[in-house]
């Protein structure tokens, strides 16, 4: 490999009048060109290794990007450079995979049993009446078999 190496550059020097210096630099240039034309391909193609590697979710599953910042909704595709994610509204959102490899994803098809929380907002009721309908609330969760 060495060898050709020198080959190659005396070759140059011979037949191209160019310096060995000079050689170095055009080559250096042509490959820092390349690594800045080529950077976000080669980070999608990453991001796209860390997807499958880490398994971080598959193809039919509902995911959260960033708390919902970057993406909310189901995995369409998982491409080489990007994922197509099918929103609640129907609509197709992108992402490149580069941008999916650093964000905090939540995997909510992967969950064992889900909260459900409300709020309610009751005015001008008896705290005697507030425990009866608590206590109500409460059998009927109770009794039903898909609450945890």
């Amino acid at each position: 490999m060495v060898l050709v190496l020198i080959v190659v550059i005396k070759f140059a020097e011979i037949f191209l009048g160019m310096s060995v210096a000079a050689l170095f630099g055009l080559l250096g240039g042509m490959g820092l060109t390349l690594v800045l034309v080529f950077k976000d391909i080669i980070a999608n193609w990453f991001g796209c290794g860390v997807i499958y590697m880490d398994n971080l979710f598959r193809e039919g599953e509902w995911v959260c990007l960033n708390d919902g910042k970057i993406v909310d909704a189901d995995v369409e595709e998982i491409g080489l450079r990007s994922t197509k994610f099918r929103n609640f509204d129907k609509t197709v959102s992108i992402v490149p995979n580069a941008v999916i490899a650093s964000a905090v994803v939540k995997n909510w098809s992967r969950m064992y049993k889900r909260r459900v929380k409300y709020n309610f907002k009751i005015d001008g009721i008896s705290a005697a009446k507030m425990e009866q309908l608590l206590d109500g609330i409460r059998n009927i969760l109770s009794k039903d078999p898909d609450v945890h």
